[in-house]
């Protein structure tokens, strides 16, 4: 069987791979005991992710009928760290009781946001007008809200982040590569997060034309320069002495 054969039966396999263990975990903040309803502005909210996956979904409370928001999501706390994706155009909806039926989701499974748990990042949601917790101590010990980007440390938005924490494209033999998590990081640099070894990185399009290889250290995260390639499905294959995986990544 030639190489190539073998690398496209790879994708095949990835392509349908078998999600019959994926995973939900959730993070956020719904305790009621202070809630009020904020102003028109930008709102914004730092949060810990509760397990290592892909984000699906986040939720919040509305205070007033708003469209044409952008959903940006930082890596860290506030707004220095990396753009990790975005959606545009959403829209929220007034509440009018604090129900799950109530909530506004903004749906992000298609910005390819991979997280990890236990890291810190933060929503942040262009315009609107949403609903906070105004307590004594705050309700949600795992971030910060920013209004207009100014940070108050005694508030919290009421809100859901949804996380899928199955895995795609993992040896199950490698558990210490399990939580790799590889993602477009900009339009010409990806990052790579959860690597606790030396590896090899390779790339390579559905065709089977090898873009890109470079070797990395041990690192939090890993920046790794793209050249100039088209959009689609790319497979990156990460090489270490823990063994072997592949991940699927859509390069826009």
């Amino acid at each position: 069987m030639t190489k190539k054969l073998l690398f496209l039966l790879t994708i095949f396999l990835l392509a349908y791979n078998n999600n019959s263990h994926a995973q939900q975990c959730s993070t956020g903040n719904n305790d009621l005991s202070g809630t009020q309803a904020g102003g028109f502005g930008r709102w914004s909210q730092s949060f810990q992710a509760s397990c290592t996956g892909d984000l699906n979904n986040l939720k919040v409370f509305g205070s007033r009928d708003v469209s044409g928001i952008t959903v940006t999501i930082y890596e860290g706390d506030g707004f220095s760290g990396n753009i990790m994706g975005s959606i545009s155009s959403q829209s929220i909806t007034q509440t009018t009781a604090y129900t799950d039926a109530e909530y506004s989701t903004f749906d992000l499974s298609s910005a390819n946001i991979s997280l990890i748990g236990g890291d810190t990042y933060t929503f942040d949601l262009s315009s609107g007008d949403f609903h906070y917790d105004e307590t004594p101590s705050p309700n949600y010990n795992g971030g910060t809200l920013y209004f207009n980007t100014v940070p108050y440390t005694t508030f919290d938005v009421l809100f859901e982040v949804n996380i899928d924490s199955s895995t795609l494209g993992t040896n199950e033999f490698d558990s210490n590569l399990e939580n790799i998590k590889i993602y477009q990081s900009n339009a010409s640099e990806i990052t790579i997060v959860g690597l606790n070894t030396k590896a090899d990185i390779n790339m390579y399009s559905l065709s089977g034309k090898h873009v890109l290889n470079k070797s990395v250290g041990v690192a939090k995260s890993n920046i790794l320069s793209i050249p100039s390639i088209n959009s689609g499905v790319y497979i990156v294959e990460v090489v270490s002495e823990l063994g072997k995986t592949n991940k699927k990544i859509i390069f826009k």
